[in-house]
């Protein structure tokens, strides 16, 4: 069961990353090579302030439609003990309405609140 955890985990994020570019072969798909190349591009190392973590994370934009320029960011955060045993949690914000639009509200996990 952790080891289907662990597959899931690292489809999502090699989707993530190969859907955000052009692969480099003629044929559309990307190496492994490229993939682990990708995937180190987007790692976050460190961010300005807040002291080192121990667990690793990828941030990046998924386009969705390059026409229109549309792009979906992500944060993907690993988990701090024991990952390859751990679910995905797949969060996602956002809808129809502006944030004009909804009179001032947000969404907070399962409840609604004004702020």
């Amino acid at each position: 069961m952790a080891s289907n955890a662990v597959v899931c985990v690292g489809y999502f994020v090699l989707v993530l990353l190969s859907v955000s570019s052009e692969g480099s072969r003629h044929d559309g798909e990307l190496s492994h090579g490229d993939i682990l190349q990708r995937q180190e591009a987007d790692r976050v190392v460190e961010l300005p302030g807040p002291p080192a973590v121990d667990f690793k994370q990828y941030a990046g934009y998924v386009t969705v439609n390059e026409s229109h320029g549309r792009a979906l960011f992500y944060w993907f955060f690993e988990a701090t003990s024991k990952p390859e045993k751990k679910p995905l949690l797949l969060w996602l914000n956002g809808g129809g309405e502006s944030k004009a639009e909804g009179g001032g509200k947000e969404m907070m996990g399962e409840e609604e609140t004004d702020l």
